[in-house]
């Protein structure tokens, strides 16, 4: 078993900060240990001169892009937001239109897949975003400002049969 390895996995599948309680919690070793594990992989991926930093905040912990390739980085997702929204994108903003606020969980309910990369680049394109957490404690997603904007209209509600969904 190697807690390195594992706790590489836990930052890249999180998308987002993880809490240090939570990584000790999920692979059953020490604080200690991972502190002494993230301090390494900050040293390596910095002295390697990789792609990846790990970042700390507090007790909060990220794998983020190098600042390095900011500007790879940037010329990625202008590209990734001048595209066609895929399928996936478009089930995905209409559950979180129709449906929302709504949870992760409900989203890859209803569509019966993962959806954590579309919810990631529906963000990016700023058609959606967080709105805080349920009684579970999970994230919910709603549409934004400026999706209603697109589509001409005030109101979540005043989008076409709206109330055919809720």
């Amino acid at each position: 078993m190697n807690i390195k390895s594992q706790i590489e996995t836990l930052l890249f599948i999180a998308a987002k900060p993880i809490s240090l309680k939570k990584i000790v919690e999920f692979l059953d070793v020490s604080e200690k240990d991972v502190d002494v594990i993230i301090d390494d992989l900050q040293k390596a991926y910095k002295t390697e001169k990789r792609g990846f930093r790990v970042v700390r905040s507090g007790k909060q912990i990220e794998l983020v892009s190098a600042p390095e390739n900011k500007d790879v980085v940037r010329k990625f997702f202008q590209k990734e937001t001048e595209a066609e929204l895929s399928k996936a994108s478009l089930e995905t903003l209409a559950v979180v239109a129709y449906k929302g606020p709504v949870s992760r969980s409900q989203i890859e309910e209803d569509r019966g897949v993962n959806s954590i990369i579309t919810l990631r680049n529906l963000m990016i394109r700023g058609l959606i975003e967080k709105t805080g957490n349920n009684k579970e404690g999970l994230e919910l997603f709603r549409i934004t400002a400026d999706l209603l904007k697109k589509f001409g209209v005030e109101r979540q509600a005043d989008l076409p049969d709206y109330k055919l969904w809720n």
